[in-house]
């Protein structure tokens, strides 16, 4: 399943990315789920970064579970421009899943226009082979 959505913000397109690069965003993105328990920003080097989560596992249903705990990563790196933003999410999950995205970033007047596009593939099976 793929999604793509569009936002306008009044800030500058270099401003939004290095507000989108900083410990503090990428830290709020990591713990706005209820189930979170603990986040840690882990800096690779020039435009990469990842996002290691701990989180309390969740059903089939997507009841939280508060007996288990599972980790995931988000992997972020910029394009050397900073206008492309490209991530991969990955975890143990009950279901295994594999979901990736990119932000472009592109001037609109004096503000900017944030393109967003997720990819999710859900790898479970369903009756028989």
């Amino acid at each position: 399943m793929r999604t793509t959505r569009t936002h306008s913000l009044t800030a500058a397109a270099n401003a939004v990315a290095t507000a989108m690069d900083t410990d503090g965003f990428l830290l709020a993105r990591a713990t706005h789920d209820p189930a979170h328990i603990s986040a840690r920003v882990v800096r690779m080097g020039p435009g990469r970064v990842r996002v290691e989560s701990t989180m309390h596992a969740r059903g089939k249903t997507g009841s939280i579970d508060r007996t288990r705990q599972e980790t995931s990563r988000i992997t972020y790196e910029w394009d050397s421009a900073r206008r492309t933003l490209r991530w991969i999410w990955t975890g143990r999950t009950v279901i295994p899943v594999e979901v990736r995205g990119t932000w472009s970033l592109e001037p609109d007047g004096g503000g900017t226009r944030l393109s967003s596009e997720v990819e999710v593939t859900v790898k479970a099976r369903l009756v028989g082979r």
